[in-house]
């Protein structure tokens, strides 16, 4: 039997790779690794005529948990619906961790980002009390920043 070891990466479709690439690269400030364009996806998506450029970014001390931005040229997507809500089903947050998670909003309000809501806390039981703030993202992806307590117990 096989066993995940630990999360690769997340792939984000982006309706404007350009705006979501700034976004995660100069307000997040997660690392550029790869950007390559590619048409050798057809098969593995199981759609034909697939061209796509994708935009890796990385954080952190494991390289793995990379975010993967896919900007699709063919074929096109469909628009979003404009009233989803993170209760309706699919990705619709991803989540980093930050060591001042009020520091972290402070600033990164002085850079217009939005947000849904000030820092608070959360209690996770067996994990303890978490700092939290919810950045609003490109193609109504959240962001979340997470400030967790020094040690928590395993589950």
């Amino acid at each position: 039997m096989f066993k995940i070891s630990e999360l690769d990466h997340v792939a984000i479709t982006a309706s404007d790779i350009e705006k979501s690439i700034a976004f995660y690269r100069d307000i997040l400030q997660l690392e550029l690794s790869v950007d390559f364009e590619t048409d050798e996806l057809s098969t593995f998506l199981g759609e034909p005529g697939v061209k796509v450029r994708s935009v890796i970014f990385k954080k952190g001390k494991s390289g793995k948990g990379m975010v993967e931005l896919l900007g699709f040229y063919s074929p096109q997507g469909r628009p979003l619906h404009p009233e989803r809500k993170p209760y309706d089903p699919g990705l619709w947050m991803l989540s980093f961790e930050v060591d001042d998670v009020r520091a972290a909003y402070k600033e990164l309000l002085g850079k217009g980002v939005e947000f849904t809501n000030p820092p608070s806390q959360l209690n996770v039981p067996g994990m303890g009390i978490h700092t939290v703030v919810l950045i609003k993202g490109p193609d109504g992806v959240l962001v979340e920043l997470v400030e967790r307590p020094g040690k928590f117990k395993k589950v």
